[in-house]
């Protein structure tokens, strides 16, 4: 079988693999067996061997064969991505008319979300963030990868630029999954587990929880500063811990890629603090809680190199990056009553200072290797965040 439009003697995109950035590089790529010439696998399941392409490609059309799947033919030594076998489309620009649908979702969810109180009255603020999830998830988020693919397709159609493109957003994918995001693991698993003693402590409702360890602002003003981190480990709402906790592992999973776990620990603790200084001194009412100050510093960091360090990132992470930032801008001004804006500001300048502060622009963000004394202050922060979880914990309980 010989790859779509590609040559006899390399698929298209071999060239491409040029070792200039680590997930171009041909070691992502498995060895394939010698004898498996025609050959289709997915991971945590045995290979199949095929005698034919025709078979071959068979089995790659049924359905959701070609998610996470990579195939062997016999002009590559490696597996590669099953989507790999056909060369990008490079001869026309994306249809504009691909825009219209969820821009449309976008107006209506805005339209709805704006005139809530006459539509569906008195729903509760669970609804509303619904709503506001919504669109985000199925509107501007879709609308502004399309518009982003558009704008690439129009803006330069130089063939190899867009099948390096492709290759980039495949690759860096499977170059996230070699970094080992254990930490988030059980940073998620902690939210999780002092959002379950909040629900099973607090019968008159979770926001009274804060009251007992989040930033409960009279609190602190009376000398209780542990509560500036403490928040961080605790939240308002079901759907508030589920956006946070897709947020963390997105956002963490990118920075492990790049950075030892002990930074990770420093930016999460130190933006957690920054947020919630910035929402004590600036942000009227008496309470906040939630991660959004940490994760916005993990978005501030990450929004720094991809600025700084054009080459850390393919162009379309840098472009998810951005598209996030705005998001939360947009999620912020629309949600202004619901949502922390300056611990979300707060948290992001820290971020950014870090990144700005700490990772040289003279190498490469890849191998940047912390300096011992920056491990140990990361480390000990992940300590002061395993002991806020526990102080959290033991007063709830009690």
């Amino acid at each position: 079988i010989v790859p779509r439009n590609s040559s006899p003697d390399q698929p298209w995109f071999a060239h491409l693999l040029d070792e200039s950035r680590p997930w171009r590089s041909r070691t992502l790529l498995p060895l394939k067996p010698e004898d498996a010439h025609f050959a289709y696998w997915r991971q945590k399941e045995t290979p199949k061997t095929f005698n034919t392409p025709d078979a071959l490609e068979a089995q790659i059309k049924k359905p959701g064969a070609g998610q996470d799947s990579m195939i062997a033919t016999p002009d590559y030594p490696r597996w590669y991505p099953t989507i790999f076998l056909w060369k990008p489309d490079d001869s026309k620009p994306m249809p504009l008319h691909l825009l219209a649908k969820p821009l449309l979702i976008s107006i209506a969810l805005t339209i709805a979300y704006l005139m809530r109180d006459q539509i569906l009255p008195r729903v509760g603020r669970d609804v509303e963030m619904m709503i506001l999830l919504a669109l985000m998830w199925f509107g501007i988020t879709p609308f502004f990868d399309a518009l982003n693919q558009w704008w690439d397709s129009v803006k330069d159609r130089s063939p190899d630029r867009n099948r390096q493109q492709q290759v980039d957003i495949v690759l860096f994918r499977y170059w996230l999954a070699k970094a080992s995001p254990w930490i988030l693991y059980i940073l998620l698993a902690v939210l999780s587990a002092i959002y379950l003693i909040q629900t099973q402590t607090s019968p008159r409702g979770v926001l009274t929880s804060v009251d007992a360890a989040a930033l409960y602002k009279p609190q602190v003003a009376k000398g209780e500063w542990w509560r500036l981190i403490t928040t961080g480990m605790m939240h308002g709402s079901i759907m508030h811990l589920l956006f946070n906790s897709m947020a963390v592992f997105y956002l963490g999973r990118v920075t492990l890629s790049l950075v030892q776990t002990p930074l990770l620990g420093l930016i999460f603790l130190a933006s957690i603090i920054a947020g919630s200084l910035a929402s004590y001194y600036c942000m009227p009412g008496d309470r906040s809680v939630g991660a959004s100050g940490g994760i916005l510093g993990i978005l501030g960091f990450l929004t720094a190199l991809a600025v700084y360090h054009t080459s850390g990132f393919p162009r379309v992470v840098r472009a998810n990056l951005m598209q996030s930032l705005l998001l939360m801008s947009i999620f912020g001004a629309l949600g202004a009553q619901y949502i922390d804006n300056a611990a979300h500001a707060g948290g992001f300048i820290m971020g950014t200072l870090l990144a700005v502060l700490l990772i040289p622009r003279t190498i490469k963000v890849w191998e940047y290797q912390t300096p011992k004394w920056l491990e140990m202050l990361g480390w000990a922060c992940w300590l002061v965040l395993a002991v806020s979880t526990l102080h959290v914990a033991w007063i709830l309980l009690a």
